[in-house]
């Protein structure tokens, strides 16, 4: 028993013995002390905050050496005394793998992510350039990203929420596909910034932007050149009741700037997915001697210009979706640019220029092209489809975009209005 006793005692004195010393010495020295130890903490705290070029290194002392004190006196050797106390050693003040503060102020990397739309048939346009989009911002910004597929509709609003419980301060969806779920993680998650690609109705939300294509000139262009080619003389318009009526009536405006003897002739039921119907939606157009069709469905549009190219109608067709082969087969094509103004996105999140709202995408500024198949437009149509391209970016063609506006130069007509569905 007497053993263990000593055993103990000789465990207990030196640690009870530093902590004696310890406040002896802090209770001595108390009133130097409370001038030098405070200054000392602020002093600390400083370096901790400060940026290269403040404080200490800008007023002229070499980088990584402490400024002479201002008395020659030594201060107490505090961390000594804690460790000859048994205290363990307190952790540094400055991580070295600690990285520079995001546009939130946090100090890890920033994450940009995206969420694919669900497609059976392989990635969409959308998704090939937003994947596009996350490997230009890892290459040069620095960012971490990830790219999660949608196996259906069903994974979108989980895919989006993972992303924002994995603290991915970006994340571009598709607004044509997912608008909705994402815009409840964007309410659930204010400090995540959702890029909605293809969307006007989310630009209200504070962490939000929408990126909307304007098609207006792209379809008017599409008229010019439908109007030349045609030998009827009369050309098809495919929409239905949701379609776009300010590109329909851009499309009707170059029709008759390329042809003023045009006839338009609107099919208004949505044909795009169902075979049978767009079987039936290419023969009513044939059967009024249609002969050049316009209509833009995205991928679905393949199974429609099959159908026309079948009954020998030629297409002028607004996608990025449908394959090489159906693509040889267009006049021309409306293609929709997503990469260059979503990476400008992301690039103002990461430098923290975030702006909400939403942003048009037209001919104007490349969001939208006018990819001509010079395999089946003949160079003068092609010629003169350029330098009409050419006048809509210098701003000396307007184009009509309502129907007061396309009456006001071409006189009244009912091409889109409701009463001339078919």
């Amino acid at each position: 028993m007497d053993r263990d006793r000593k055993r103990a005692a000789r465990r207990f004195q030196p640690w009870f013995l530093g902590v004696v010393l310890a406040a002896l010495m802090t209770f001595a020295g108390c009133g130097l002390a409370e001038g030098r130890y405070g200054a000392r903490e602020a002093a600390a705290g400083a370096e901790l905050v400060s940026e290269p070029g403040e404080g200490a290194e800008a007023a002229g002392a070499v980088p990584g050496e402490r400024p002479e004190a201002a008395e020659t006196e030594q201060e107490p050797d505090l961390a000594g005394e804690k460790a000859a106390a048994g205290f363990p050693p307190e952790e540094d003040a400055e991580k070295p793998d600690r990285q520079k503060p995001g546009p939130e102020g946090g100090r890890r990397q920033q994450r940009a992510g995206a969420v694919g739309e669900a497609d059976n048939q392989g990635d969409t346009w959308f998704n090939r350039q937003i994947q596009a989009v996350l490997a230009q911002a890892e290459e040069e910004l620095g960012m971490k990203t990830q790219y999660l597929k949608s196996e259906s509709s069903e994974d979108y609003k989980t895919n989006i929420q993972q992303l924002a419980e994995e603290k991915y301060g970006l994340i571009l969806v598709s607004g044509r596909a997912m608008a909705e779920e994402a815009r409840e993680i964007a309410e659930a998650y204010p400090n995540v910034r959702i890029v909605f690609v293809e969307d006007r109705e989310n630009g209200d939300l504070e962490n939000g932007v929408c990126l909307r294509f304007d098609q207006l000139e792209a379809a008017y262009l599409a008229g010019v050149a439908a109007g030349m080619i045609t030998r009827t003389g009369r050309v098809g318009l495919v929409l239905d009741e949701t379609g776009d009526r300010a590109a329909g009536y851009g499309y009707c405006a170059g029709v008759l700037d390329g042809n003023p003897d045009g006839v338009i002739i609107p099919f208004w039921e949505n044909p795009y997915g169902d075979a049978r119907e767009e079987k039936k939606a290419a023969a009513s157009l044939a059967g009024q001697q249609v002969d050049v069709v316009f209509f833009d469905a995205g991928r679905k549009a393949a199974g429609m210009l099959d159908a026309c190219w079948n009954l020998g109608l030629q297409v002028i067709a607004g996608s990025g979706d449908i394959g090489r082969e159906q693509e040889e087969r267009c006049l021309a094509l409306t293609v929709n640019q997503i990469q260059a103004e979503a990476f400008d996105k992301v690039k103002a999140y990461a430098l923290g220029d975030w702006e909400h709202g939403v942003a048009a995408l037209g001919l104007y500024n490349g969001g939208v092209e006018f990819q001509m198949n010079e395999g089946l437009l003949p160079e003068a149509v092609r010629t003169a489809v350029l330098t009409v391209e050419e006048k809509l970016k210098a701003g000396e063609i307007m184009v009509p975009d309502t129907k007061e506006a396309f009456e006001a130069a071409y006189g009244e007509r009912d091409i889109l209005s409701a009463s001339d569905k078919k």
